[in-house]
């Protein structure tokens, strides 16, 4: 199945995020973890019997907002540009904390499927970076790698 990438602007940022084929009433979307992409996901959703839409790991784009607040903006704000009338949300690791949220303030989300959930719950205005730092010491040099080999130049 062939994945077109997309994207969107919300407020001063673009969210890019993959799709698999055209959408009408009804998708899977899915957020990605702290420290994947898209290519990590597309063989898992590339038989789906509805939509897949794969929103990108919020760490590809430095200029986003990174606290938990904004990310849950971010992906009901693409939920609800896309007009759907219902949508099942899936969320991996940081993507299923941020997915959790999005299903209590947004009332598209029919279905909430949440794949290995992260230990911790972030404050809605903690930075994500800083987070995972502070909860997992031995994650500084990796999230700090995975930043700076994906920072746009």
């Amino acid at each position: 199945m062939s994945w077109i990438k997309a994207e969107i602007v919300i407020g001063s940022s673009k969210v890019h995020y993959w799709i698999n084929s055209k959408i009408n009433d009804v998708a899977l979307v899915a957020v990605c973890g702290m420290l994947s992409n898209a290519d990590d996901y597309k063989s898992a959703y590339d038989k789906t019997p509805i939509p897949a839409i794969i929103i990108e790991s919020c760490f590809y784009d430095q200029h986003l907002d990174l606290t938990f607040n904004g990310q849950v903006e971010r992906v009901s704000r693409l939920i609800n540009s896309l007009h759907l009338k219902k949508c099942i949300l899936i969320g991996h690791s940081v993507g299923g904390a941020v997915a959790t949220m999005v299903a209590t303030v947004n009332k598209t989300v029919q279905t909430l499927i949440i794949i290995d959930y992260i230990p911790v719950y972030p404050k809605a205005d903690e930075n994500w970076k800083t987070m995972a730092i502070k909860h997992h010491p031995k994650l500084t040099d990796v999230v700090n790698r995975f930043v700076r080999s994906n920072a746009k130049v």
